[in-house]
């Protein structure tokens, strides 16, 4: 019989001293139980095989198995952990998504863009920028969603508050006026009104002093300079939006322009925020949705969506804002800028 003594200790030269300690007083005590022969010599004789020698390698903790484990469990849990991100994650961070959320047409999307830049009017910043594209793709677009039916009165909305709904609407009126249409802009957003910000205008007369008959429609427009482009604030905040909103007398300022412009765009409250977006839908040819990448959830676009269409809107098209920019698209557009 063979026995192999083991031991650990924190200094390597211990770990020798008492397996070889170990092995010579084992080997003393089987010669001193062991029974004898005749002749007096020990039955069992105990015989030290192999010296232990002082390792040059520590055996705990190993190192390298240690990594390759820990490797492969972080890798486990790195998959376990973007599967349940993507589950519980239900934003909407990009066309393919966006499509499939809501069946209406993707008019195209808009990168995010750091700072507010010149108010926001990228497109008159950057005529040669890729935000300045983006919003060209989304023109050409616009206009196959008008071929089965007239589109001419657009109302731009949002689910919810903050997500660029009137940035788009303001650059949108300047790139369909860089086409030498004669546009007109209405802030409608009779609550958080922005659109007078973006173009540094003075708003405290206009949508609400027009419907309420103290100026006409061409006093209160302002024209922007060198261009087909009129914006319409919306003027003093009343105490009762909706009511003003769904006045005989909105219904004939938006017939008047209509007349007058060859697109009037609308900028109008969230869907979820307040009922204005739902009473002027009927009123206008088509609605764009902007929806927000980074913000957005899903079942709040479904809802905003039905809401739409509940109240005899007509979604024409959705647009995905503040999209992560490609680094190689983002270098290319600003070489042709600098040219």
């Amino acid at each position: 019989m063979i026995l192999e003594i083991k031991s650990s200790s924190g200094d390597p030269e211990s770990a020798a001293e008492i397996a070889n300690g170990v092995a010579d007083s084992l080997t003393a005590v089987v010669r001193e139980i062991s029974p004898s022969s005749a002749n007096g010599s020990s039955r069992i004789s105990a015989n030290l095989v192999d010296e232990a020698v002082v390792p040059n390698v520590q055996a705990l903790p190993n190192k390298p198995r240690d990594a390759l484990l820990g490797a492969v469990v972080g890798l486990l849990l790195g998959v376990l952990a973007a599967l349940l991100w993507t589950l519980l994650d239900t934003r909407v961070p990009n066309e393919t998504v966006l499509s499939q959320v809501v069946p209406a047409p993707v008019l195209g999307s808009i990168s995010r863009v750091r700072g507010n830049g010149e108010r926001g009017l990228y497109v008159a910043r950057e005529p040669l920028g890729h935000t300045s594209e983006e919003f060209r793709r989304i023109r050409a677009a616009l206009s196959y969603s008008g071929v089965a039916e007239k589109v001419q009165r657009l109302m731009v909305t949002s689910v919810s508050p903050g997500e660029g709904k009137s940035m788009f609407a303001s650059n949108l009126g300047l790139t369909l006026a860089g086409l030498r249409n004669n546009v007109l802009i209405i802030d409608a957003d009779l609550r958080r009104p922005r659109v007078a910000d973006y173009f540094g205008l003075e708003g405290s007369v206009g949508l609400t002093t027009v419907l309420l008959g103290d100026v006409s429609i061409e006093d209160a427009r302002m024209t922007r300079p060198g261009s087909t482009l009129d914006v319409l604030p919306s003027g003093s905040i009343p105490p009762n939006p909706a009511e003003m909103l769904t006045s005989d007398a909105m219904k004939r300022l938006l017939e008047e322009a209509t007349a007058r412009y060859d697109y009037v765009i609308i900028d109008s409250p969230p869907v979820m925020s307040v009922a204005d977006a739902n009473l002027l839908a009927p009123f206008v040819d088509g609605v764009i949705v902007v929806v927000d990448a980074g913000k957005t959830r899903r079942n709040q676009l479904i809802q905003a969506a039905a809401s739409l269409e509940s109240a005899g809107g007509r979604i024409v098209g959705l647009v995905l804002n503040k999209v992560r920019r490609k680094r190689k698209e983002s270098a290319y557009y600003t070489a042709n800028t600098d040219a």
